[in-house]
């Protein structure tokens, strides 16, 4: 269990933001391998006592071939996701669903498998993607549900070579993913536009906002009241 103070600060903030009877659903967002995954995932481990989980907009991706239907050669702008499962996620967070279905999505194959399962209703739902919360036709639904955003503040440099590190490494094991060369590509001419035109605005919306290390380990926790956290 983590204990440094930064991080502390931020599960004691998802916990200040639960509503007794309610689900809430708190967004995370920042640029595309910033550690949103990882992060999420250790704040939902930290929250002994609360039903929570967290998905990632990336496993609501249309399969490859469904988006080459739609004419949209590669992942990552928005429309490349499927919003009906999206917005039937929300209506079961919504309904207090007593069994709650996750989409999983391989990035590798960019095929859809077996959903994850989990116990409801939940209190909190942890929303995470680089996309989450932007201001775009098809996601109003997303935007309006949230309660909070967070948004992860990395250097870009640092991003795009944790990125780079995490395909090269899927190859080495043998697992489908991209070359160095094609996640340049995917980065510059897929994601990075996306970035400038959706993600960067949300730094100035968002509810906190957590300055990241290049080794993603967090240097300052920003909050609406004037709050640090380091």
């Amino acid at each position: 269990m983590r204990s440094d103070a930064a991080f502390v600060s931020l599960e004691q903030a998802l916990r200040r933001w639960l509503q007794p009877g309610q689900t809430i659903i708190v967004g995370m967002c920042g640029l595309p391998g910033a550690g949103k995954s990882t992060l999420a995932h250790e704040l939902i481990d930290s929250l002994v006592g609360v039903r929570a989980a967290t998905v990632s907009l990336d496993d609501f991706y249309l399969p490859r071939a469904e988006r080459l239907a739609k004419g949209i050669a590669l992942r990552g702008a928005p429309g490349t996701h499927d919003l009906t499962l999206l917005d039937g996620l929300l209506g079961q967070l919504r309904s207090r669903s007593c069994h709650v279905t996750l989409p999983v999505f391989d990035r590798g194959t960019e095929q859809r498998l077996a959903p994850r399962l989990c116990k409801g209703p939940l209190d909190l739902c942890l929303v995470e993607g680089f996309l989450v919360g932007i201001d775009a036709p098809g996601y109003e639904s997303l935007r309006s549900s949230l309660s909070r955003l967070i948004f992860l503040d990395v250097d870009p440099e640092a991003a795009l070579l944790a990125r780079r590190r995490r395909e090269a490494a899927l190859l080495a094991a043998g697992q489908a993913a991209m070359t160095d060369a094609e996640v340049l590509h995917f980065w510059h001419h897929s994601l990075w536009p996306q970035v400038d035109r959706y993600v960067m605005p949300l730094r100035e919306r968002a509810d906190v906002v957590v300055s990241l290390r290049p080794d993603h380990s967090i240097s300052m926790v920003y909050f609406p009241d004037g709050t640090l956290r380091n």
